[in-house]
C-alpha cells in the first residue's frame, strides 16, 4: 500500500481523493500497530493490566487485591450463550481450585444489574463478581484486548500472565499442571460436589 500510495500522490499531486487515501492508510497502520502492542503486552510473562471495578455492594474491587494468589480472569455477559454454557464448568473448576488458593473474578460486560445479580445468584457463582455496567464499551475490554466472549486469563501469584484463552479447557490445563503435576491420583479425591 505504500508504494501505490506514494505513487499515486507522485501522479496526482493535488488530488484530495490521494490525500484521503494517504490518510486512510496511516490511520490503519497506527491502528494495526496498537493492535500488536496490545497482544505483546497481554502476552504470557507480562505483567496483568491493574483495574479496579465495583462488585454487587458497588464497591470497588482492585486486581492487586489479590497479589500473591493466582488469578483466574473470567470476562463474560449474563447475555451470552456460550458464556452461559460454560458456568458449569467454570463451577467445577472454583470448586477444585479456590480451595487451594485460587482467585476467582468474573467480570461482566452487562448492562442490567437486575438482570445480571439474578444470574449470579440463580446460578450460585459465589466468587467475586464485577460490572461497571458499561457492556462492552467498559474500559476494561479496551484494557484487556476483549474482542469475544468468554475470555479467560489465568495471572500468577506476582501479577504475571500465565495464560489466556477463550477455551476454559486450556486453562483448566494449565490449573492442572501447577497445582497436581506431582499429585498421584489417589490424592485427587473421588467427586467434586456443586
Amino acid at each position: 500500500l505504500d508504494s501505490l500510495a506514494k505513487t499515486m500522490i507522485s501522479l496526482y499531486p493535488t488530488n484530495e481523493h490521494v490525500y484521503h487515501l494517504l490518510m486512510k492508510i496511516k490511520k490503519a497502520k497506527l491502528a494495526e500497530e496498537e493492535q500488536r502492542q496490545l497482544a505483546k503486552r497481554l502476552s504470557p510473562g507480562n505483567p496483568a493490566p491493574l483495574f479496579s471495578l465495583p462488585d454487587k455492594n458497588d464497591s470497588l474491587i482492585s486486581l492487586d487485591k489479590f497479589k500473591g494468589k493466582y488469578v483466574l480472569l473470567h470476562f463474560w455477559a449474563t447475555w451470552s450463550p456460550t458464556s452461559a454454557k460454560e458456568l458449569r464448568m467454570l463451577k467445577i473448576f472454583h470448586a477444585t481450585y479456590a480451595q487451594r488458593g485460587v482467585a476467582f473474578i468474573s467480570i461482566a460486560f452487562d448492562y442490567d444489574k437486575n438482570m445480571w445479580e439474578k444470574v449470579i445468584d440463580s446460578e450460585k457463582l459465589n466468587w467475586v463478581q464485577l460490572c461497571d455496567f458499561k457492556y462492552i464499551d467498559s474500559p476494561i475490554a479496551k484494557l484487556y484486548g476483549i474482542k469475544k466472549i468468554p475470555q479467560y486469563y489465568l495471572i500468577d501469584p506476582q501479577g504475571i500472565i500465565v495464560n489466556k484463552s477463550n477455551k476454559l479447557d486450556e486453562i483448566g490445563n494449565e490449573l492442572y499442571k501447577i497445582f497436581f503435576k506431582n499429585v498421584k491420583s489417589s490424592a485427587l479425591g473421588d467427586s467434586i460436589q456443586l
